[in-house]
């Protein structure tokens, strides 16, 4: 069974590294159709999958985050590694959608970026 850190994980933007980096995550979803009708097998519900749609979230410690206002609203290419050896990337496009800043009593301040999909997502 591989095991995967995220220690030596990293988020890379389309204009450069982003250092510091908390944690990310990813959530792939797609649309459903149900199309049950009267002749469908066993009676469970029928579905087909409609439009895919991809989504990121990127925590980094304050002092590596890039500014808000040239982040918030851009396109860029946006790069999810981890340390293992049989995930190398997923690489996409996506839009920043959101920020979020936020520290704790005993924390350093932290930036989330929140990106929603603009294209597929892809292992490379």
């Amino acid at each position: 069974m591989a095991v995967s850190y995220g220690k030596d994980g990293s988020v890379t933007f389309a204009n450069g590294d982003v250092s510091k980096v908390v944690d990310w995550s990813l959530d792939a979803t797609t649309s459903l159709a149900e199309f049950t009708n009267m002749a469908s097998a066993a009676d469970f519900k029928e579905y087909k999958g409609g439009i895919k749609r991809w989504t990121a979230r990127v925590t980094c410690v304050e002092d590596s985050s890039p500014a808000i206002a040239t982040v918030l609203g851009a396109t860029t290419g946006l790069v999810l590694t981890d340390d293992s050896v049989t995930f190398t990337a997923l690489s996409g496009k996506a839009m920043c959608i959101g920020v979020e800043v936020g520290t704790g009593i005993e924390d350093v301040n932290r930036h989330t970026y929140l990106f929603t999909s603009n294209g597929p997502i892809a292992m490379t």
